[in-house]
């Protein structure tokens, strides 16, 4: 009798709905960082609260569990008088925050293990916004900007001024153009009485200040040029 082939199933977390396989790829990539700054004991205990949920034992992770499995503390174990494994998860927590602000911030795969608990959570990284299709012959810099204010809607003001001249995106990457924008700061005013306005006349890619021979399209200048 031949035998039969059967479809090869992949495990699944019922709460995230990622695949086991995937999670411990991630696990074993942020235990493998020099970005994860961890004790060995602390890496043990990420290590036991993710393989005990992907084998479906949720409900044994609690301080008393971890504290004799982890931390070798003996049966006798009371959490009222021995906080370690409270201590152990902040810097668990504060590690994974860490690794995922340098490391992993384009990982595909989120770990972290919600204050209160210490059942660890898994989630999909939100996929990237699909940045804008370049426009054929148009600079990149120049491209999806923003809705300018027209120079009636600046507010009025008065004593000296410092005009704040805009960033360009000299990168040719598109997708870097919200941050080049974000970085023109908007106008600014002083509650201070004698302290300078500090304005940005940016009405465009285009656009020049009010006084002679500042131009916006070119790179970033200071100028002490009083705004009309």
């Amino acid at each position: 009798m031949e035998p039969i082939d059967r479809p090869v199933t992949t495990a699944v977390d019922g709460s995230s709905g990622l695949d086991h396989d995937g999670i411990r790829q991630q696990l074993a990539r942020i235990l493998s960082s020099p970005e994860f700054h961890a004790t060995d004991r602390v890496r043990d205990f990420l290590r036991f609260v993710v393989e005990e949920k992907l084998a479906g034992r949720s409900h044994r992770l609690k301080g008393y569990t971890i504290a004799v499995q982890v931390f070798g503390r003996s049966e006798d174990f009371d959490a009222t008088n021995d906080p370690i494994v409270r201590i152990q998860a902040g810097r668990l927590r504060r590690a994974l925050e860490r690794y995922y602000l340098v490391a992993g911030v384009g990982d595909p795969i989120l770990i972290d293990v919600p204050k209160g608990r210490y059942i660890p959570r898994f989630a999909a990284r939100p996929a990237a916004p699909a940045s804008p299709a370049p426009i054929p012959g148009q600079p990149a810099s120049t491209q999806a900007l923003p809705a300018a204010p027209a120079p009636d809607d600046l507010p009025v003001t008065t004593g000296p001024s410092v005009a704040v001249l805009p960033f360009e995106n000299l990168s040719g990457d598109p997708a870097q153009l919200a941050l080049t924008v974000g970085l023109t700061p908007a106008t600014w005013h002083s509650n201070q009485q004698g302290r300078p306005r500090i304005q940005s006349s940016w009405r465009g890619p285009w656009a020049r200040a009010s006084c002679s021979g500042v131009r916006h399209d070119a790179t970033p200048r200071r100028s002490r040029c009083p705004l009309s």
